[in-house]
């Protein structure tokens, strides 16, 4: 910025108002009276060359100038669109260089004053028509790019002064358009980022109107605008330049505030949130090996961890899956150990490990989580170094990953041998058959209520109809997700390894064994038991149409058969959904038969109760045997736990204990 204040001398003799430092046609800079620079403001009107010049100069006049040009600037914005493009020469160049010349000015030289703040308010509309007409002219003229200059700035200072004029349908289709952008003939992307960041700040707000909505009536759709996006990305992080990573950050700042738009995720299709993953990771991967740019490094990361926060809330394992297998785990290891990222950043890295743990309960995330702690353990050295120098928190967050992904890939491999097999009831009062669950077929009005014959069904409905017609389509699909058998497994054996310390919570909070319930949240960390009364869901709220109906088949049992059933409501991000499972006893998680001679090393405790206190198992069954057997073997083989070798081991040691129970169960189901 330039700037002359106090008198000056010019041409020999003392000026009676002080001298202003212009631009002159040759580079360089001269200075000439501000009685002079006001006349060629006033000629400016008419006169390119003026125009020009105090475009590039404005900064060096003093305010009440700045304002007389501003003025000028409007003046030209003023004229009707059509008339202008038809008879002026050069039509372009005289409404760029005004909306350059607001460029100059800045947001601040609106935002400090009130008076100017309206002025621009007043000239708004007409620079939006401007905007609009020119934006579909712009390969004809826009050889440097200072359409998207104008353009971001613009929007910026309405951001700034009269933000609710964001909230226009015009402003966002203008701003959505400029974003879309166009191919020059070099087959470069020529795209405004800066308007569309401005009305999605604006309009992130819960009280907003969100800007999907503002699209209904524009050919350009919410997937069309991410799919820009995600392209952009694509070809940003595929290259390693200092203008790439800048790049990056405004991407990366775009996708942040789109998906803070309130319903927008939800419009998206699963496979543009996928593409949002996998580039997010890769967004990631160029950032932390540039050393260079902090302030765009660490804007970046900050963006990159939100939108990674955000994609796992909707409680959708693939989104996990893709992070993990574009080495997501490395990526938040090397920023928790970095001494040169921000303590929020830190904190940020350890609440997305805190979200892929709470994945580790679907078993397809399992394989891809294993393969990739193998690749980091093969330097373990490293792995402890940078462990070492992350925080407390991270450092306990991973801990607990690496326990729950051992005991969850241990017990993935027991069910499949028939191990802690699941058993079902049958719903008719009359039947009460007891067999493996997926023996049974599902009522097809709730899919809950477990049947043996389409005769047990019939003769149950009478009872059944009430609870289930009122089950909303919404918790119809939540309880038939194919991805929730293996967190009601996952629940039920916990809930069995603990079963004494429930039981004695139960009687302290005078529930009686056959009106309990038990709530296992997998959204928060430590892991959390409940215990409840099933009495407390049978009214049901909204949303919650599928508790009521799983607290009324509680309900319609005899205390006698409720003493071996229990109702679990598993909670996940977002989430939560009920199953009845049927209690066996403790066949599968007593002590094994020869438990090791050094068992004084209590398990890494995993659930805590609703106070907070810790909830271990306290006894060797076959889980925590199974997690011993494999880390012995792999420290006798000198490898990873991670590698097959000590995971077979330890499965086949519990099958072996196991063999007459699993020999029991094929002959029942057979």
């Amino acid at each position: 910025m330039y700037s002359a204040r106090g008198s000056r001398r010019s041409f020999g003799r003392r000026e009676s108002s002080p001298a202003i430092s212009m631009k002159s046609s040759s580079g360089g800079r001269v200075f000439i009276t501000a009685h002079k620079v006001a006349k060629m403001i006033e000629t400016a009107r008419e006169d390119m060359t003026c125009l020009t010049a105090i475009n590039e100069s404005i900064l060096s006049f003093p305010v009440h100038l700045q304002l007389k040009a501003f003025e000028v600037f409007a003046y030209h914005l003023q004229k009707p669109v059509e008339q202008h493009l038809c008879e002026a020469e050069e039509p372009y160049h005289w409404i760029m260089k005004s909306l350059l010349g607001i460029r100059q000015l800045g947001y601040a030289f609106f935002e400090r004053d009130a008076e100017r703040g309206r002025r621009f308010a007043k000239c708004w509309p007409h620079i939006v028509k401007w905007l609009k007409a020119l934006l579909d002219l712009r390969p004809d003229y826009d050889e440097q790019n200072k359409y998207a200059l104008a353009t971001s700035e613009a929007f910026c200072i309405c951001q700034s002064v009269i933000p609710d004029a964001l909230k226009e349908d015009e402003a966002v289709e203008l701003a959505v358009r400029a974003w879309m952008g166009f191919e020059d003939p070099d087959g470069r992307d020529r795209y405004t980022a800066g308007a569309l960041l401005s009305c999605l700040s604006v309009n992130s707000n819960d009280t907003a109107r969100p800007i999907q909505e503002a699209l209904r009536g524009c050919d350009v759709s919410i997937e069309d605008v991410v799919e820009k996006l995600v392209t952009r990305i694509d070809q940003a992080t595929s290259k390693s330049s200092s203008d790439a990573i800048a790049t990056i950050a405004t991407l990366s700042n775009v996708a942040v505030l789109l998906l803070l738009q309130r319903g927008l995720a939800l419009e998206l299709s699963f496979a543009i949130k996928i593409k949002l993953a996998h580039y997010i990771a890769s967004i990631l991967d160029v950032i932390l090996r540039d050393t260079n740019r902090k302030g765009d490094r660490l804007r970046t990361v900050r963006y990159s961890l939100v939108i990674m926060e955000c994609l796992l809330a909707e409680n959708t394992i693939a989104y996990g899956i893709t992070l993990v297998r574009n080495g997501i785990l490395r990526h938040l290891l090397d920023l928790a150990s970095s001494d040169c990222e921000s303590n929020d950043c830190m904190s940020m890295a350890s609440d997305v490990l805190q979200h892929l743990l709470q994945c580790v309960v679907y078993e397809d995330m399992l394989l891809p989580c294993k393969e990739e702690l193998r690749k980091l353990h093969e330097d373990e050295q490293q792995l402890k170094s940078k462990l070492k120098a992350s925080p407390k928190g991270f450092r306990e967050t991973w801990k607990a990953l690496e326990a729950m992904l051992l005991e969850s890939t241990i017990l993935c491999l027991l069910f499949a041998f028939g191990y802690a097999p699941e058993y079902g009831v049958c719903a008719s009062r009359t039947c009460r058959n007891l067999a493996l669950r997926e023996s049974f077929s599902k009522c097809a009005g709730c899919a809950f209520a477990l049947y043996c014959s389409p005769s047990c069904q019939k003769e149950d409905w009478k009872s059944h109809k009430v609870s289930c017609k009122k089950m909303d389509p919404y918790c119809r699909n939540v309880v038939q997700d194919k991805y929730r058998r293996f967190p009601r497994r996952i629940a039920l054996l916990h809930i069995q390894r603990r079963w004494d310390q429930i039981v004695s919570i139960a009687r302290r909070k005078n529930i009686r064994l056959c009106d309990m319930a038990v709530r296992v949240s997998f959204n928060v960390f430590p892991f959390k038991i409940e215990v409840l009364d099933y009495h407390d869901f049978l009214d049901g709220t909204k949303g919650k149409s599928h508790l009521a109906l799983a607290a009324n088949e509680m309900q319609r049992q005899p205390d006698e058969d409720r003493r071996k059933l229990l109702m679990v409501i598993i909670r996940m991000p977002q989430i939560e959904f009920p199953c009845i499972v049927h209690l066996d006893g403790n066949t599968w998680t007593r002590e094994v038969s020869h438990p090791p001679g050094d068992s004084r090393l209590d398990e890494r405790t995993l659930f805590v109760d609703q106070d907070g206190n810790g909830l271990p198992c306290t006894h060797f069954d076959a889980l925590r045997m199974g997690v011993h057997v494999a880390k012995k073997h792999a420290a006798e083989l000198g490898e990873s736990v991670w590698e097959k070798a000590g995971i077979r081991k330890a499965t086949d040691d519990m099958i072996a204990e196991f063999e007459k129970e699993i020999c029991d169960s094929v002959n029942l189901e057979s």
